[in-house]
């Protein structure tokens, strides 16, 4: 469930979840039921924030290799086995005759192309770098709708509490969503 649900934050179509967080963190795990407490809720958050940073990684990786291949097929390789001998600091350049490019999916062709080597510089700007998508909050922007509080039959606000403890939990993760409470009679507009 959680991987749909990365997959639609990562394309922009989910903004929101609804889901039940019964009880504060005062209540101990084996009274819980089947519920969640606000420890058990942020657990199942970091997994789908998982899921997510692997999604934008993976698009990060795919944006890199497509301008590496473009970096290849503008020239990179053209075929002048002088240029290639220099590039890889090779003191014997290959034959002119029998040169042929190496195959695209060799790692030692792309070493000089690591951040240490400017590829920062060389990245359009719609690209972050790797460490830019590190910092990024996986859920940033996304609504987390909290439902289904249990009354204690007391004077304490429990929804309250449960919210609170949530947003403590948020700003220790820094997962980056925004809890809200769903109260009866209440509306949502997102």
């Amino acid at each position: 469930m959680w991987q749909e649900a990365a997959q639609k934050i990562f394309m922009g179509s989910l903004c929101s979840i609804f889901i039940e967080c019964s009880y504060d963190r005062s209540h101990p795990d084996t009274a819980l039921y089947g519920h969640l407490s606000p420890d058990h809720l942020i657990s199942e958050l970091k997994v789908l924030a998982e899921h997510v940073q692997n999604l934008r990684a993976a698009e990060q990786r795919e944006r890199v290799d497509k301008l590496k291949r473009k970096r290849m097929s503008s020239g990179y390789f053209n075929g002048d086995p002088a240029i290639e001998g220099r590039r890889r600091s090779n003191p014997n350049p290959p034959d002119a005759t029998r040169f042929t490019p190496p195959p695209l999916d060799r790692n030692d062709d792309m070493a000089d192309v690591s951040p240490k080597a400017g590829l920062k510089s060389e990245l359009p700007p719609n690209i972050p770098a790797a460490s830019t998508i590190e910092s990024i909050r996986p859920l940033d922007g996304v609504k987390i709708v909290i439902t289904h509080v249990k009354d204690t039959l007391t004077q304490e606000d429990v929804p309250a509490k449960v919210l609170a403890d949530l947003e403590e939990l948020e700003k220790e993760t820094r997962l980056g969503c925004m809890f809200l409470l769903a109260r009866q009679g209440s509306s949502i507009y997102f």
